[in-house]
Parts: C-alpha cells; structure tokens; sequence
C-alpha cells in the first residue's frame, strides 16, 4: 500500500464493497470507473496471483479487505492463504501469519525435479532435508522420492505445526 496515505476503515470499506466470505468474491456496491457497473466485479489479479482492489487511488490486497471486514480490524502482520492460491479469498483459506510462518507454506520451486518439496536426488538416493531457522536439517537418504518426503513430512510437521505444506505426506 502507498504510504503516506490513511488506510480506511472497515465502515468506510463496507460501504463500498460486498465481500461473500464463503466464496471469497469482492463485488462494487456504488458505481467505479475501474468497473462497469455497480454490482460488477471488484479488483484484478495483479502480477503476483494477487486480487488487488483499488480505493480512492490506493491499492488494497484483496485478503486484507477480507480479514478487515470479517474480523473488523486490519491484519497484524501477513494473511497466508492456507490452499497456496493467491487469488482464493475465502474466510476459511486465510490466516494470519508471520512472514516465517508464510514461507512455510510456499509450494515446491519451479526448478523441484523430485516432486515433493524438501527432496533431492543425490547420486541414486533421494536426500531429505528441510531449513528450520537458519540451519538446514539432514533427514537422510532414501531410495525413492515418496520415502524421502515421508521423513521430510514427518519432521515438517514436528517443527512446523499447521504450517508444514505436506501435500501427499501418507504417515
């Protein structure tokens, strides 16, 4: 958001939008030049996967809108979307977060060859490892990539509570 500008509030912000919690939908409730009509669809996807909704010249992240009206007060810190999608804003994908809690979450990286995050081919093995902190955690060599992410799930869960992203952990 811009700075230097005062960031609305929840009454302010209701009165224009209609935020429907359940399907995480942002519709105008007043005619705005960035819409056709008032009803229509509020905000773009801007280049992040993020719906950003323009106010008064100032630009809002959509989930923080979402928070603001559901909670009544703007977020602490970050919104983390529990699913990994930027763009779905239903009450029940998001959730405060530390930026260190919101990394936990990421997806694995373009470049994964192994398809699970924390997993490596090293040689004929699969290599388990995960970053907690500062220090990267050893976790061993497996034959087959489903092992390694087994012990990478395992201790993600351990250190990472609900934060761990799990995707396809089987123990």
């Amino acid at each position: 958001m811009a700075k230097g500008t005062k960031q609305l509030g929840r009454e302010e912000i209701i009165s224009l939008i209609d935020y429907d919690p359940i399907n995480g939908v942002f519709r105008w409730k007043v005619n705005h030049p960035m819409s056709s009509r008032n009803g229509g669809l509020a905000g773009s996807i801007d280049y992040q996967g993020y719906r950003r909704i323009i106010i008064s010249g100032r630009g809002y992240r959509a989930h923080h809108i979402a928070w603001l009206i559901t909670t009544g007060c703007w977020p602490k810190d970050q919104i983390d979307h529990i699913n990994g999608k930027k763009a779905d804003n239903r009450i029940v994908n998001l959730r405060e977060a530390t930026n260190t809690e919101n990394n936990r979450n990421k997806g694995i990286r373009k470049d994964n060859h192994s398809g699970f995050k924390g997993v490596s081919k090293m040689g004929k093995k699969w290599k388990a490892e995960l970053k907690h902190g500062k220090t990267r955690i050893y976790l061993g060599l497996y034959l087959t990539p489903e092992e390694a992410h087994n012990a990478y799930a395992k201790k993600a869960i351990e250190l990472r509570g609900e934060f761990a992203r799990t995707r396809g952990f089987d123990g």
